[in-house]
Order: C-alpha cells, then structure tokens, then sequence
C-alpha cells in the first residue's frame, strides 16, 4: 500500500484519494463511538501529517512545518473534523430515533446509581459538552447556544437543541 502512496509516478490528487478510502476509512470505523481525550486528537492529527509526509517523502530531518505540508498537499486537517462530524450525526441519529430509548437515556444522564470516587472520566457526552460549551445542565438539553430570535432563555427546550444540533451538522458537512 505504502509503495502506492509514495509512488511518484501517480499523481498526488489520486494518491489522496487513496489515503482516504483505505487508510482513513480503516481508522476511522466505529470513530462515533470513540470518546476523544487530548492525547488522542493529538495523535490522529500527528498520523494524519505522518501520512502526509510520507505522501510527499519528507524526512522529519529536514524541519519543515505542518502548515507547510498542508500547503503543499492543498489540504486541511480532517480527520479530527470528520470524527466530530460522524459524532454530531450518531447523536442527531439517536435523539431522533424513537427505538433508541435506552442509549437516549444513557446519552442524557439518567442512569440510577452511585457512582465511584474521584474524578470523573471523560465521556462521550463530555467531547460534545466541550464542542458546544454546553453547561452542566445537559439533563435538560439547555445548552450556552443562541436561540431562535424572540425566544427566551428560559425557554429553552430540547427541540431547540436538537435543531442547533442539526444546524452543527449541516454547517460541519459544509465545511468538508
């Protein structure tokens, strides 16, 4: 695969595509699922330049910057973007979906019991709590987001979320 990719004699658009289709695509399976951490954002972004590099056979020794290699590939970073964006759609999948009871209420935080000490462990609600600055009131859907003109912020319920929610995707799908 790698001869492939950093063959001189295909051209770079096509080799990117093929990055695309059978490298990404590998990595990025099940990624709505993931829940993301620093360390991990940094090290999909750090493969995504790795590959690019490799693309363009760029030894690490030669210091040249990501913003350069991004540059010469006529490229931005995706691959932190396209899981954000394969998130957003698996939550406006399950909020709209009447037979995802259980996992809207996991989603939400209704779940009975106690839970261990210490601090707690980032989830997957948290990764979209960061994402829209979302306050601790996610129980209740209301979220730090403008609403629709006219509307009170005490009227803010969960079909405005869900739709500020729609709003997010269709503008990160814009953006791809």
């Amino acid at each position: 695969m790698w001869k492939c990719l950093c063959s001189r004699n295909i051209n770079l658009q096509l080799r990117t595509r093929v990055l695309k289709c059978y490298v990404f695509s590998t990595l990025l399976y099940g990624a709505e699922a993931w829940t993301l951490k620093r360390n991990n954002e940094k090290n999909i972004n750090a493969f995504e330049m790795w590959c690019y590099r490799r693309m363009l056979r760029i030894p690490w020794t030669k210091r040249v910057t990501n913003v350069e290699v991004l540059r010469r590939m006529n490229k931005n970073m995706e691959l932190e973007h396209t899981i954000k964006k394969r998130k957003l759609e698996y939550l406006g999948h399950i909020l709209r979906g009447t037979k995802y009871k259980m996992l809207n209420l996991i989603l939400e935080g209704r779940i009975e019991g106690r839970r261990s000490r210490g601090r707690r462990r980032k989830s997957w609600r948290s990764n979209l709590r960061e994402w829209f600055e979302c306050d601790d009131h996610y129980d209740q859907c209301h979220c730090n987001f403008q609403p629709p003109t006219g509307e009170k912020k005490k009227n803010r319920s969960c079909f405005f979320f869900k739709k500020y929610i729609q709003n997010k995707v269709a503008t990160l799908s814009a953006s791809i």
